[in-house]
């Protein structure tokens, strides 16, 4: 049995999350050529982990995150009683969404920089790096030679062309707008916040998101949960509510999302799916 066939089921779930953005045939004939191409190259050379690399393995598993994420959400609104998940789940969920950008948003010849090194393939590009850094002393050069290979394949740069390069222009609108970062909000006990006006600019809110995913991998940092969500409504009916207050310049600012914001990081997902198959799928590496 060939691969399309073995995942052929799990194709047309995934399917079913994104019909509203591309058609079933036209989803079948992109996996069928994606798989096609996986066949090829393990036939080719059978020693190789080739599954680790392909697009098939990161569409199918990102689809599985996000339907982690919804078995998280069900746990959590069912048992109101288990204070731990209403705590830890949102922070959770969010980090595991945002990890998608990421992962959608790797080029299709990614290597790590191990293998990136010694490649053939990559010897134009990694020479055309080369000839751009002027130091002389090794450290410096090594860390020039790691910030250019990083500037291709690095997770910031995946992440923020999922952003900018992968999903729908109105969707990432969308998505930015659901975010306001104000110093002009009312803060009560610096707990459960008013926003009033004011806004940071488009960039502003993508660092802010990758600083998000950032810190919860890296310094076991986030918003653990919203008072709002687990001792009442404090939102009052307001669109928008407090997450957390962050610091920019010795100044303080409110980061306001919309009542939807969660929900709507997972629809920028499968757009993103969906956008990478009607994009891509006439150039398969």
């Amino acid at each position: 049995m060939n691969t399309f066939n073995s995942y052929q089921n799990i194709i047309e779930k995934l399917h079913r999350s994104i019909s509203s953005w591309i058609t079933l045939e036209e989803c079948l004939d992109y996996f069928k050529e994606i798989c096609n191409e996986l066949d090829a190259k393990q036939n080719k050379n059978p020693d190789k982990d080739h599954w680790k690399k392909s697009r098939l393995r990161i569409l199918i598993e990102v689809h599985e995150r996000i339907e982690l994420t919804e078995h998280m959400k069900t746990e959590m609104n069912n048992e109101k009683g288990v204070i731990m998940k209403r705590y830890m789940y949102p922070p959770l969920i969010t980090y595991l969404r945002l990890t998608c950008f990421d992962q959608l948003g790797q080029p299709d010849s990614r290597h790590p920089f191990n293998s990136w090194l010694i490649s053939t393939k990559k010897e134009e590009e990694r020479m055309n790096i080369i000839s751009e850094i002027e130091e002389s002393d090794k450290i410096l050069f090594s860390k020039k030679l790691y910030e250019g290979y990083n500037k291709i394949y690095g997770v910031k740069n995946s992440f923020f062309r999922f952003l900018r390069e992968i999903i729908s222009t109105d969707i990432r609108e969308q998505l930015l707008n659901k975010i306001r970062i104000t110093d002009n909000f009312d803060s009560i006990a610096k707990l459960v916040g008013e926003y009033i006006d004011g806004d940071l600019d488009y960039l502003q809110k993508e660092k802010y998101l990758y600083s998000v995913r950032n810190d919860f991998t890296h310094n076991t940092s986030f918003a653990k949960g919203y008072v709002a969500d687990i001792h009442g409504d404090f939102n009052d009916g307001k669109e928008y509510k407090l997450r957390e207050i962050i610091y920019k310049e010795s100044k303080e600012y409110g980061v306001f999302i919309s009542n939807d914001f969660e929900e709507y990081l997972k629809e920028v997902i499968l757009n993103g799916i969906a956008e990478i198959i009607k994009k891509y799928k006439h150039s398969v590496q």
